[in-house]
């Protein structure tokens, strides 16, 4: 199976093809490949993108020879804990309720460290 994003890739590669050649991909497949990608990205809650949000946020943050680790808190869906690791060692826990929050917070700890 094609990942999520390579299929959401596709098939936007499909409908500028069929737009600008309009011989070379019938419409109905351009529009098959479109509804298959928005199917599987309506399977996603919006937690998915908060998460990886922090990720991005946090690894901007974090020097690169340091380990990220994102995930819920809570299980409320509205929390987010990160995670920053030396090897097997932990060096921090961020807690917050929103990738910009987890960013301030990051960066507060890093002034003050």
């Amino acid at each position: 199976m094609m990942h999520l994003v390579d299929c959401a890739r596709g098939a936007l590669k499909l409908y500028a093809l069929q737009l600008r050649h309009p011989h070379t991909v019938s419409p109905e497949q351009a529009q098959t490949a479109g509804q298959e990608a928005l199917e599987r990205l309506e399977l996603l809650d919006s937690s998915t993108f908060q998460l990886a949000e922090a990720y991005k946020a946090a690894r901007a943050i974090v020097p690169a020879h340091l380990t990220v680790a994102v995930a819920p808190h809570q299980g409320d869906g509205k929390s987010l804990m990160v995670m920053v690791l030396d090897g097997n060692h932990l060096l921090s826990t961020v807690y917050g309720k929103s990738p910009e929050g987890i960013a301030a917070l990051m960066n507060l700890n890093k002034v003050a460290a």
